[in-house]
């Protein structure tokens, strides 16, 4: 039987390596929808069919977003990914349009639709929509049932369905850590740097453990 003080070391250190993973995530979170369950096929990219995804964006330099896709059949048709701009309906505006060439997609399973940062892009809502071209694609995307996120919803030919694309919106500048905010702030005029501040944080992490342990030790065994 493991003794008191070293159950507890091994608690601080588990909590410490999950202390340090929080420092390096990102500081906001950016639209998206990453859920693990509830994941299916979308109908082939095909000829005539509109695939949408609205999403209403939280911070500005929107340059990217990236979606997911399976293989259905062999690749054959070339498909189309474009960006509206629908934050004043009924006067959607073309932010940027692209080709995809299904025969390079090789195993990839996943396409980054990266366009030019838009500098203004906090508190507009968007439009991202997939077209087939001429016959079948070879390829259909993913999406997750139910309202993953609900700064937006899928749309299938211009019907709302309960579901959304696998998706996620990148910018630019990408969103910092905590551990790169702080690593990088600088001190002075009574500020205190970032670097000092993660120095005491780690200080006083490593205090805990040693009072956590001397609590243990100072607790009596069953037998007393």
């Amino acid at each position: 039987m493991q003794s008191p003080s070293r159950l507890v070391w091994l608690v601080w250190a588990g909590l410490s390596i999950v202390f340090a993973y929080s420092l390096t995530l990102p500081v906001a979170t950016l639209p998206g929808n990453r859920p693990w369950l509830r994941r299916f096929d979308t109908p082939e990219i095909a000829e005539g069919r509109v695939f949408s995804q609205t999403f209403t964006m939280d911070r500005d330099g929107l340059t990217a977003i990236e979606f997911n896709f399976d293989p259905v059949g062999p690749p054959s048709r070339d498909f189309t990914v474009t960006l509206l701009d629908v934050t004043i309906p009924r006067s959607s505006r073309i932010v940027s349009t692209q080709t995809i060439r299904v025969h390079a997609l090789g195993d990839r399973r996943s396409f980054r639709f990266e366009f030019p940062p838009i500098p203004d892009s906090r508190f507009h809502s968007y439009e991202f929509d997939v077209s087939g071209g001429d016959g079948r694609s070879g390829y259909a995307l993913v999406a997750a049932r139910g309202d993953g996120y609900t700064g937006g919803t899928l749309g299938v030919d211009g019907r709302a369905r309960w579901s959304d694309l696998i998706f996620q919106t990148d910018v630019s500048p990408p969103v910092a850590s905590t551990w790169t905010t702080l690593w990088t702030r600088r001190g002075g005029s009574g500020r205190a740097s970032g670097k000092l501040i993660l120095a005491l944080l780690g200080l006083n992490w490593i205090a805990v453990g040693f009072l956590l342990r001397a609590v243990a030790q100072n607790q009596p065994s069953p037998r007393e």
